[in-house]
């Protein structure tokens, strides 16, 4: 291959205009000719004369070029031995080492107080000091696609000393893949410092292409002995499963502590048999709140795997729980059933708890996104502060009269709905058509299914505020009005009970599919509980807010101001792990942060490794190897195993340039003579 180094100067080859300028403008010379001595000039004079002109604007012109190439300093690589001079190493010889570090969320397991992020920056130093000056390195991680241009030591240093960890899932492959196209043609070495985790390198689902030698700096054994992965809701109330990751060895006996505000810590130890399971069932009691717990795993180092922090709820999941709440009459028992089985039939996977209440009171109320209350129970003291909440929270509820009702009763103004007297009415006064005031949310083809049920009773809804009907009879009878409340809360009227007679509207299909549309919530976004560290999130989502005017306390203890809404959301960066707790108004939320965790922690074995590319031959390194520049070599796409072909060696053409340079200055001399 040949080159120059200073290739801008062949900008100025444009000067061989200038020759050929001149050798087009010349013109030749008029001398009288007396026409009888025309007889004497031969042809092949005449021809000369043409010949040694064109030889001389190619002298001329070769000449130039001849300047301009020994000023750019040609040379050639080649692997042949040539009688030239070698261009100095310094100029030309780089090595070039290219590095595939892990830097994503498996470097975060450490042994002895050191990551694998720092191991592996320290063992690359160690190597890079041993190494001759002349290398240039290129570094690829497993969190980023991109591959960094060749730097000098000094600066590859600087940038391994600037990396941190990025808590996100790594793919080795493809930054494998992109160093060695980069390193490919050069003299080079290419180095792996990572794990041989399936996560990290996709399992063993497809081999990789990859046809040049590996020199693997394996950290799979550097890992945190022990930690804790997630902390998930158990089969029982109040139950909670932890999930341990380490051998079973070094998880028994270990202590775990749990703790949470105005709740008294405690110790659990994990038994051999629990060790053997890799899980501890804790019993948690809230005590009728919300808390977040933080659970510590006690061992001789310190990790961030190590603590978890979780919310333990006083129910369920409020996105996944529904609650009936009922007057203490057999009417509105049996309407209880009848909603029951409506909600579970259009939503399997739904907790429906049944609370009835007496005297004004009632069982322990959950959280939850979906209400149906029944009758007119009286909601008083807590069971009142309970309804508040939930509407601040954006709560869909429905009410449903019952027939047999003992009259109007305590409830809580401003949200539930009340009835008139009831309007006795036969059979036959089934509804012959109807008509949409404002649908809005019910689908069209819902509401004209309730066309041709027989309604034995209406009894006209009366909401509090700004409510509307939805559904009307031909006689301007409601069947179905509305209200809203702040945000994405909405309470819904039904104007007919839940009666068991022919025709009713209990055994219409339709009627289970109104009733899953009212209390859906589409627009909501679920977050859960828990996040991970490094989102960024809405607070108005992750907290299950319509609305926010309060303060938001972080786990360092600052107090952050927070008031938006939907149409301008307050975003939330979650840079810490530990418990996020909200005041809005007379609302408490907390939620839960914890860092990231490997879910699949699974090595493959380095046969297994080496398999996933079986057109390189790998080299394991440990900590006690060094590398040298008899490692380097020349890396094709084609090069299989560890053959490595002879360097390329740059020769400096500057002496075969000067000589021709000579030739062509002598053949101009000799045609300007002649003329």
């Amino acid at each position: 291959m040949m080159g120059v180094v200073t290739g801008g100067v062949l900008g100025g080859a444009l000067l061989i205009g200038w020759p050929i300028y001149l050798h087009l403008r010349k013109k030749p010379k008029r001398a009288q000719v007396v026409p009888s001595l025309r007889v004497f000039a031969s042809a092949s004079q005449r021809r000369r004369i043409r010949l040694d002109s064109v030889l001389l604007l190619l002298a001329r012109a070769a000449t130039v070029l001849l300047l301009l190439l020994l000023v750019s300093e040609p040379y050639v690589e080649t692997t042949r031995d040539l009688p030239f001079p070698r261009v100095g190493e310094a100029t030309h010889k780089c090595l070039f080492l290219g590095v595939l570090i892990e830097d994503s969320l498996g470097a975060m397991h450490a042994r002895d107080g050191r990551t694998r992020l720092d191991v592996c920056r320290e063992w690359l130093a160690e190597q890079l000091a041993a190494l001759p000056g002349n290398v240039r390195v290129s570094v690829a991680t497993t969190s980023y696609p991109g591959v960094s241009p060749f730097l000098v030591k000094e600066d590859a240093l600087a940038l391994l000393e600037r990396m941190k960890v990025v808590p996100v899932a790594g793919d080795a492959h493809g930054g494998l893949r992109r160093l060695a196209e980069q390193l490919a043609g050069k003299n080079a070495l290419l180095v792996v410092m990572a794990p041989r985790s399936a996560a990290l390198w996709g399992g063993m689902t497809t081999k990789g292409d990859l046809a040049m030698p590996v020199h693997f700096f394996d950290t799979t054994d550097h890992r945190t002995p022990c930690f804790v992965r997630s902390v998930k809701p158990g089969s029982a109330p109040g139950e909670w499963v932890c999930r341990l990751v380490g051998d079973a060895e070094s998880l028994a006996g270990t202590k775990i502590g749990l703790s949470a505000p105005g709740v008294p810590p405690r110790v659990e130890r994990v038994s051999k048999f629990h060790a053997l399971q890799r899980k501890l069932v804790l019993a948690v009691d809230p005590s009728g709140e919300d808390r977040c717990f933080s659970l510590s795993m006690r061992t001789r180092e310190d990790h961030p795997w190590l603590h978890y922090h979780f919310v333990a709820r006083v129910g369920g999941d409020p996105a996944r729980t529904a609650v009936v709440v009922r007057e203490n009459t057999p009417a509105a028992g049996v309407a209880a059933q009848v909603v029951h089985a409506m909600l579970t039939s259009t939503s399997p996977a739904l907790d429906v708890k049944n609370v009835k209440v007496v005297a004004g009171r009632a069982a322990v109320l959950p959280d939850a996104d979906r209400i149906v209350v029944i009758g007119r129970p009286a909601l008083r003291g807590t069971a009142h502060a309970w309804l508040e909440r939930q509407v601040a929270r954006g709560t869909r509820i429905v009410c449903i009269p019952v027939h047999d009702g003992s009259g109007p009763a305590g409830r809580p103004g401003k949200v539930l709905a009340d009835w008139a007297p009831v309007g006795a009415s036969s059979e036959e006064d089934a509804v012959a058509f109807l008509r949409h005031e404002s649908v809005g949310e019910l689908p069209g083809i819902l509401v004209d299914g309730l066309g041709g049920v027989a309604f034995r009773c209406l009894m006209e809804p009366e909401l509090p505020g700004p409510g509307r009907p939805v559904v009307v009879t031909g006689e301007r009878k409601t069947l179905i009005a509305v209200r809203p409340l702040s945000g994405r809360s909405r309470v819904w009227a039904l104007s007919f009970p839940l009666e068991l007679y022919d025709n009713s509207p209990v055994f219409n299909p339709v009627l289970p599919l109104l009733l899953d549309r009212m209390l859906a919530m589409p627009e909501r976004k679920e977050l859960g509980d828990n996040l991970d560290v490094g989102r960024t999130v809405r607070v108005l989502e992750w907290f299950g807010q319509d609305t926010l005017d309060g303060a938001l306390a972080l786990p360092d203890g600052k107090i952050r101001p927070v008031s938006g809404s939907g149409d301008k959301p307050v975003w939330l960066h979650v840079s810490r792990p530990g418990p996020y707790r909200l005041s809005n108004g007379g609302i408490r939320e907390v939620r839960a942060a914890n860092f990231p965790r490997e879910l699949n922690d699974e090595a493959l074995g380095r046969a297994n490794w080496e398999k996933r590319y079986p057109r390189s031959r790998t080299r394991w390194l440990g900590s006690g190897d060094l590398l040298s520049k008899d490692n380097f070599g020349v890396l094709g796409e084609t090069v299989a195993g560890s053959a490595r072909k002879k360097a390329l060696t740059r020769y400096d053409l500057s002496p075969l340039i000067a000589a021709l340079l000579v030739l062509f200055l002598l053949t101009e001399g000799v045609l300007l003579f002649r003329e």
